[in-house]
């Protein structure tokens, strides 16, 4: 019975070897940055990260990139004070994770620093739908979109009186020049459901996969980041 062959196709072990040191490395990358960001070394912290998201193109595209460009935001804001540039950072993020809880809640946050009350609200409510049931364990998240909301909506009272509240949530994604849903399916917040669908079906069709088998890897990633959160949207 040993001499015979087994029925069994081994991997190829080269490959496994191959892949399991892309997968040390980039630990080892993220974990740079993480202690760089905890010692208040952003600008390396920056660096370490960026460093992993160009280490591999088959990191472009996959949760692992969306954590990388929240952990960036993070630095540039928290640290650098470069909120524009955070902003940018998290625009990314949405676009290869539109639920991505953590990228959702920076970013209300600092529209909440900056006094956009309601764009802070429709990032709230968008996190939410997208991940109604995240959690971090302790409730801490939960705790903190409560607060944010809560705060929100009282400097809306304050500022817009009785103004109906969906008709805040419109003009706030009519003034936002950052990336929304709307703005993704590139259409107006006030869009008819029916030009809602079509833009939604003409998109989807231009940036599915098949239409890019012969691109290059980067075309190739960045249709399918952009298709994902189109389908997701």
């Amino acid at each position: 019975l040993l001499d015979d062959p087994l029925p069994i196709e081994l991997p190829d072990t080269h490959k496994c070897v191959a892949l399991m040191r892309k997968v040390c490395e980039l630990r080892r990358l993220v974990s740079r940055g993480d202690r760089q960001r905890e010692r208040e070394q952003f600008r390396d912290a920056l660096e370490s990260y960026a460093d992993a998201l160009a280490y591999d193109s088959s990191v472009a595209a996959t949760r692992l990139a969306a954590d990388l460009h929240h952990k960036r935001a993070t630095c540039l804001h928290v640290g650098l004070l470069r909120t524009d540039d955070a902003l940018a950072e998290l625009d990314k993020c949405t676009v290869l994770e539109p639920s991505h809880l953590g990228g959702g809640m920076l970013r209300a946050s600092i529209y909440q620093d900056q006094g956009k009350h309601q764009a802070c609200l429709l990032e709230l409510y968008r996190v939410r739908n997208s991940a109604p049931d995240a959690t971090d364990g302790s409730g801490n998240l939960s705790a903190l979109w409560e607060d944010l909301c809560a705060a929100a909506r009282r400097c809306l009272n304050e500022e817009a009186g009785a103004k109906d509240y969906h008709e805040q949530v419109k003009d706030a994604s009519r003034a936002r020049g950052e990336l929304s849903l709307y703005a993704l399916l590139e259409v107006d917040a006030d869009v008819s459901v029916k030009e809602l669908k079509k833009a939604y079906r003409r998109l989807a069709a231009k940036w599915h996969p098949d239409k890019w088998v012969k691109g290059t890897e980067t075309e190739k990633s960045e249709a399918e980041a952009k298709f994902k959160a189109i389908k997701d949207a």
